[in-house]
């Protein structure tokens, strides 16, 4: 069972993420859950999460903050888009999932449909 079991982020009013939800549990997987809002990620857990990954791939392009900033056209530092995500979990891109040590930053079901293979 460990090679089924997907790790979910999410916001439980978002649109994308219900989908990702069904997606992922209607092709069998087990999903481990958490909701960005009521347990919103710590400085560590999401400079984990973000790795080597250029940052500007982790923002939601339809976030208020990321417009606001202008954030496509000044993208945020690491230790900024950090600071910022921690301030507003809205800024996240969500869905994340994570299966192994494979990571989908954002609704594609495509590539929710190809991580779910065995």
């Amino acid at each position: 069972m460990v090679g089924r079991r997907v790790r979910l982020y999410q916001k439980s009013s978002c649109g994308h993420c219900r989908r990702a939800k069904a997606i992922l549990e209607g092709m069998g997987l087990v999903l481990e859950i958490r909701d960005l809002i009521r347990e919103p990620l710590n400085r560590n857990e999401l400079t984990d999460l973000i790795g080597s990954t250029d940052v500007r791939e982790f923002l939601n392009p339809a976030s208020t903050l990321f417009r606001q900033r202008r954030m496509s056209t000044f993208p945020p530092t690491k230790a900024e888009a950090i600071r910022l995500m921690m301030e507003d979990p809205n800024l996240i891109r969500r869905p994340i999932v994570i299966k192994g040590k494979r990571k989908v930053f954002g609704f594609e079901e495509s590539v929710l449909k190809e991580l779910a293979r065995p």
